[in-house]
């Protein structure tokens, strides 16, 4: 059975992590083998969080008390 977290280079890592690897590979001074197992569980659960937040963002009208500030703003920004 191959292994599910494999070890992880920064190199071979997922491009989206490979900031954050090399990142903490600097402030620690080495790239822990937990992080490197589990760049790709990271990137994952990552992207749904960020799904998630988005998904319940777009289905939440806007605050009643900064709707109209929020109107009037990007009326002033886009010159009306």
């Amino acid at each position: 059975m191959s292994n599910p977290f494999p070890l992880h280079t920064i190199e071979s890592a997922p491009e989206a992590v490979r900031d954050a690897l090399q990142t903490m590979q600097g402030h620690m001074g080495f790239l822990p083998t937990k992080a490197a197992k589990l760049a790709e569980v990271i990137l994952s659960v990552a992207l749904k969080a960020m799904i998630n937040h988005t998904n319940t963002l777009a289905h939440t009208p806007p605050n009643p008390e900064f709707g109209d500030a929020v109107r009037v703003r990007r009326e002033d920004l886009e010159g009306r």
